[in-house]
C-alpha cells in the first residue's frame, strides 16, 4: 500500500463499512524538514534541570 501511496494513490480505511481514516500522499513541501525549522518556537526555561519540589520522598 505504501508503494502505491508514494505513486499517488489514496486509500479510504473503513471499520465495519464506516470510514475511519485516509491513507494518502503527503503534499509537496510538507515532508521536507530542514535543520533549524523550529528555531524560536521552543523555549527551555532556566530551571529546566532543577529538582522537582518534593522529589526527595521518592529518591531517598
Amino acid at each position: 500500500m505504501l508503494r502505491q501511496v508514494s505513486q499517488g494513490r489514496s486509500f479510504l480505511i473503513t471499520r465495519r463499512g464506516r470510514p475511519v481514516a485516509e491513507l494518502r500522499p503527503v503534499p509537496d513541501g510538507v515532508s521536507k524538514l530542514r535543520f533549524g525549522c523550529d528555531k524560536g518556537t521552543i523555549v527551555i526555561g532556566e530551571d529546566f534541570d532543577a529538582l522537582v519540589p518534593g522529589i526527595e520522598e521518592y529518591t531517598g
